[in-house]
This record gives structure tokens, C-alpha cells and sequence, in this order.
């Protein structure tokens, strides 16, 4: 399972790795071998612009007031945003979380020089947010259609996060994911 940039590097270690993966789940993610200009066709530029508005702090409740400005900013507009729990979760990552503003952005114009999407082997689902605030839908339409037999799993409602209303439902879908799997002859 991967989520956001994460998705992206779930991709990369099956295409990588198949042996040592089973199957893939990739939630909100690029396929992974877009790199570049070609990343742009599936950006939210405005979101992009209000992502580069907020700037990192170097005290701790400064990055606590950008970790929330982001959350807000991914929430899914479909679901209530928790901004306690988002607070509570930014705040015990706040001291080692990424120190580098910069770091995710190196990474998903970063060139890809491994496979190709289109050579994974592992069973997949594909899941996306309708209503991504950063990525359009047709990221989670490319990279299933670049996986053969992938499943796409649109979700209404859902935004760049996934909201805690959504988890029993993503882990049902990453379960039927593996019991396939495992039905279909995979260890």
C-alpha cells in the first residue's frame, strides 16, 4: 500500500521487487514511470500555487500551522475535516516529519529509469479520490489503465487524504485485493 508520493514508490518496489510483492495497492498517486512535464497533466495547478504559499517555519508551532494549511488543503470536501485529529497527528511527527519543503517535489520530477508501468505483474487496485484537491482523477485512470487487470476505485466525495469515515472501506479493498490474490494462485 502507498498513498500520495508513497503510491508512487509502492509502484517503483513491485515493478523493482515482484517477487517480494504480492500485491499493490496505490491510493492518490502519479503512475509512477510520469515523470517531469508529463506529471502536470494530472496536477491541480492551483493547488500547486497555494501549496507554495505556505512556507515552512523553523519553530515547532510554525510547522504545526503549515502541517494543518496542507491538511486543509488535501481534506476530502465530501467528509467533515477533523482538524483536532489533524492537529494531533501533525503534532507527533511535527520534530521528525520531512525537514526539506522541497524534498517531495525533487522526488515526482525526479526520472524514472526502471519499467514500465505497463510490465507489473501484481494484482492491483488503483484507488482515487473524485474530488483530489492536487491530483485529477486521470492519475488514478492512468495508472490503471497502464496495469493490466488493475481495478480503479473511484471514491466520491474524497479529496488528496483519506478521511477516517473511508478507512474500513479502503482496508475492504485492500483485503478482497489479497484474497484474490491468494486465489488466484499468488502466495
Amino acid at each position: 500500500f502507498g498513498h500520495s508520493l508513497g503510491g508512487v514508490v509502492a509502484q517503483r518496489v513491485a515493478l523493482r521487487h515482484p517477487d517480494r510483492v504480492r500485491t499493490l495497492t496505490s491510493s492518490a498517486a502519479l503512475p509512477s514511470d510520469v515523470g517531469g512535464l508529463g506529471a502536470f497533466r494530472h496536477l491541480r495547478l492551483p493547488t500547486l500555487a497555494k501549496f507554495a504559499r505556505i512556507k515552512p517555519a523553523g519553530d515547532r508551532e510554525g510547522r504545526i500551522a503549515a502541517g494543518l494549511a496542507v491538511a486543509r488543503l488535501c481534506a476530502s470536501p465530501g467528509y467533515p475535516f477533523d482538524e483536532a485529529e489533524a492537529r494531533e497527528r501533525i503534532t507527533a511527527d511535527v520534530d521528525t516529519g520531512i525537514a526539506d519543503p522541497d524534498a517531495q517535489s525533487r522526488q515526482i520530477g525526479a526520472r524514472w529509469s526502471g519499467p514500465p508501468l505497463s510490465e507489473l505483474r501484481v494484482p492491483t487496485v488503483v484507488l482515487h479520490g473524485t474530488d483530489d484537491p492536487l491530483l485529477k482523477p486521470s492519475a488514478g485512470r492512468a495508472t490503471a489503465a497502464a496495469i493490466r487487470d488493475a481495478r480503479l476505485v473511484l471514491q466520491p466525495g474524497v479529496g488528496h487524504d483519506i478521511p477516517r469515515e473511508r478507512h474500513a472501506a479502503v482496508a475492504a479493498e485492500m483485503r478482497a485485493l489479497a484474497d484474490r490474490a491468494r486465489a488466484g494462485g499468488r502466495p
